[in-house]
């Protein structure tokens, strides 16, 4: 009697934060109570009410339960903003390019700091099936380099070089479509011009 008494007092208190709109509050009791739908919920309902320059800072598990949520509809822009501040943000979009879900990767790339792309570039395997993913991920992103230096990586010369002529480097465009055969000799001695580099 004494626990089910003391269940009602929680579903109690959070219930009154969720009337109040103080859903963060009542997210984290809902949470301690070991409600995960419930938890899920108002956190949903905290992200899609808040002023994006003014979030508290969410913990680990707040964030997975967000991005579970996230991997099961579409692309939300507020949820996918607030998914952009977590600190496993490359563990996530790896995540949900392995899941075959591009839509919310693309979405968490877009809402992220334009540094993150080399942060991507650095810790994924080019031998990798997410590699290919991630270089259009990048594409579609707008990170032309990153894409083009990615194709480059893993042999696509064809996209590499569209993505280099999209990147304003028209030597490196140049160097991949030789590599197919497609593009003029510069000379006798085909001398590559330097790797490209994130800069």
């Amino acid at each position: 009697v004494s626990q089910s008494r003391y269940d009602q007092q929680i579903d109690l208190a959070a219930e009154c934060f969720e009337a109040s709109h103080n859903y963060l509050d009542a997210a984290r009791i809902w949470m301690k109570a070991h409600r995960p739908q419930k938890t899920t919920e108002c956190l949903v309902k905290f992200a899609m009410a808040s002023e994006p320059h003014n979030i508290p800072n969410l913990t680990h598990d707040e964030f997975d339960l967000l991005f579970e949520f996230a991997r099961t509809k579409k692309p939300i822009p507020q949820i996918s903003g607030l998914l952009a501040r977590s600190p496993k943000i490359t563990k996530m979009i790896f995540d949900a390019l392995v899941g075959n879900n591009f839509e919310l990767a693309l979405t968490l790339v877009k809402n992220s700091p334009d540094h993150l792309a080399g942060t991507l570039m650095s810790e994924v395997n080019v031998q990798s099936p997410e590699a290919i993913s991630l270089a259009a991920l990048f594409s579609s992103a707008g990170h032309d380099r990153y894409a083009a230096m990615l194709f480059e990586q893993v042999g696509d010369f064809k996209s590499a070089a569209e993505s280099f002529e999209k990147a304003g480097d028209t030597d490196r465009a140049s160097y991949c479509l030789e590599r197919l055969g497609l593009g003029k000799p510069r000379g006798s001695v085909k001398t590559p011009p330097p790797p490209a580099t994130y800069a």
